[in-house]
């Protein structure tokens, strides 16, 4: 009987001491109060925030696999089999700078874009401007001849001066 508590002891202070960050993740869900909480509290806040983070997007990925299909090698936390909370933490922040990464890449592409979309507006603004200095016409009358169904217009020849427009 000694030696039973003897190494119930002995494995209890093994486990205490072994590092949180080698701990596997268990496949059923059921299991993760038992084995993770205990190694959780012994990580750092960022660690324990990534860890966090890391089993909340594998869960939801995990409750969404069936309805995309997915391939995932455990279909009831979406985690892989034998992921060690050390893994998970490293495969979040991983993910993280990816991410951080494409949000800063998707903000120089808008601000890229936003530069432009300035530069053909200020150009388009200025052939406009361009087109209404040399198409200012004004029109003394129009109509339409009723003969034939043309369409008939006199310029106000001192208003055109300078465009070329001879008045009728």
């Amino acid at each position: 009987m000694k030696r039973y508590v003897a190494i119930g002891v002995l494995a209890l202070m093994l486990s205490a001491c072994s590092k949180p960050h080698d701990v596997v993740i268990p496949a059923e869900f059921a299991e993760w109060d038992r084995a993770l909480v205990p190694a959780a509290k012994k990580l750092n806040d960022e660690d324990r925030a990534l860890f966090s983070a890391y089993t909340a997007r594998h869960l939801m990925a995990g409750a969404l696999a069936p309805l995309a299909r997915g391939t995932s090698d455990n279909p009831q936390t979406g985690i892989p089999i034998g992921m060690t909370i050390g893994q998970a933490i490293a495969e979040q922040r991983a993910f993280v700078s990816q991410m951080e990464a494409k949000a800063a890449e998707d903000k120089a592409l808008k601000e890229k874009q936003k530069a432009l979309d300035e530069e053909r507006e200020a150009e388009a603004a200025k052939v406009r401007a361009a087109i209404n200095k040399v198409l200012s016409v004004s029109f003394a009358t129009k109509g339409v001849r009723p003969a034939n169904g043309t369409l008939v217009a006199s310029f106000d020849e001192a208003k055109n001066k300078g465009l070329g427009i001879a008045g009728k």
